[in-house]
């Protein structure tokens, strides 16, 4: 993590410049964690959900290549959701390995498209795309890198197979980093996660990025005037009105600059095809956003962007004691109660069996209060 942290690797900026590795932020905040989880002997295993451009997928190739170059039998595994996607990220692994100081640089034995082999060390890192459902059951990893695990078309396949093939030790890393891409099995496995933490049940950490930790995401006001909201397009005055509502309550919520907020308009005008809803799905400022604002969803994803998520009041599961039908809480059950029913109230239960073992979506049953 020296090697990552100390400008010793060279990374390709967006002007098109080979320059020193220097953490931004960003990469500072989540090597923290990682830093934190492996001083206290444990796995890291996160999940990060973010924004554009944030430098993720940089920090990730950086940490696989500086662990695997500078250990012996260390297998690490890169993979993307398409064939471009991998070909850029191993193109991060040749930079870093041709531009690496003499004295730190380990003889490469093989280069391709599929793998980039060191001599003598006995270490490889495996480029691979998410097409391939076996990846990772033919080798022991100790460092895996998952980019846009959003796109996966199988996520939970392929983890199925990852999390085998990557020891439960202290000093492997896991790390799956995406942007939104809809309520997909990346959202379950994200829920999940977030779940299951909050009452220490799994290794596994979410690390959400907002677009507004990233320090290059800030305008200059012209004149001390911010830029132009006409310049964004409204389907009506109601909803200009709830952006400059959303637009305060966003400033105030997460203490952000005017700065912050001008290029935030600047980017919904000249980045976004001047549609709000576009900037959130590449750049959400939450969780929610990021979720709401992709993916094809039947409800208007502005309408659901306001709504106010209502957590139940109980989780548990129904049981048959003595003959008779009971409800226990547990945390993991199947029953989300948000009004415990009431005696002489009527209620409706409409169900959707779907088909959800055949294709991946879920069969529910929700309960109504007629009134």
């Amino acid at each position: 993590l020296l090697l990552v942290e100390g400008g010793y690797l060279t990374i390709k900026t967006k002007a098109g410049e080979l320059v020193p590795l220097i953490l931004n932020a960003v990469q500072k905040r989540l090597m923290v964690l990682i830093r934190l989880r492996m001083s206290q002997r444990k796995p890291v295993r996160i999940w990060v959900l973010k924004a554009r451009q944030t430098g993720t997928s940089t920090l990730c190739e950086a940490i696989g290549y500086a662990m695997t170059s500078q250990h012996e039998a260390t297998n690490s595994l890169v993979m993307a959701d398409d064939i471009d996607g991998a070909n850029y990220l191993f193109g991060m692994q040749k930079l870093f390995q041709e531009t690496l100081a003499e004295h730190l640089r380990p003889v490469p034995k093989h280069s391709n498209e599929k793998k980039l082999e060191f001599a003598n060390i006995h270490s490889q890192v495996l480029i691979d795309t998410s097409d391939n459902l076996a990846a990772g059951r033919k080798f022991t990893f100790r460092v895996v890198h998952l980019s846009e695990a959003s796109r996966f078309r199988d996520l939970r396949t392929l983890m199925l197979g990852i999390n085998q093939s990557v020891p439960n030790l202290p000093g492997t890393i896991v790390i799956g980093e995406t942007t939104a891409n809809g309520l997909n099995q990346f959202y379950d496995e994200w829920t999940a996660t977030e779940d299951a933490q909050k009452n220490g049940l799994t290794d596994w950490e979410c690390f959400f990025i907002p677009w507004f930790e990233v320090e290059e995401y800030r305008l200059a006001l012209t004149g001390g005037v911010m830029y132009p909201v006409e310049a964004i397009e409204f389907a009506t005055t109601t909803d200009r009105e709830n952006f400059l509502v959303d637009e305060r309550l966003l400033k105030d919520r997460y203490g952000l600059s005017d700065e912050q907020i001008n290029w935030r308009r600047w980017c919904i005008v000249n980045n976004c095809n001047r549609n709000v809803l576009q900037f959130n799905q590449e750049f959400p400022d939450c969780p929610k956003t990021a979720f709401v604002s992709t993916g094809d969803n039947f409800f208007d994803k502005s309408a659901l962007g306001r709504q106010e998520a209502v957590k139940p009041i109980a989780i548990g599961n129904i049981v048959k004691e003595n003959g008779k039908y009971v409800w226990r809480e547990i945390s993991t059950g199947l029953f989300k109660i948000y009004q415990f029913p009431q005696r002489n109230s009527q209620y409706v239960v409409a169900a959707d069996p779907a088909e959800g073992l055949e294709h991946g979506d879920k069969s529910a049953s929700v309960v109504l209060d007629k009134k």
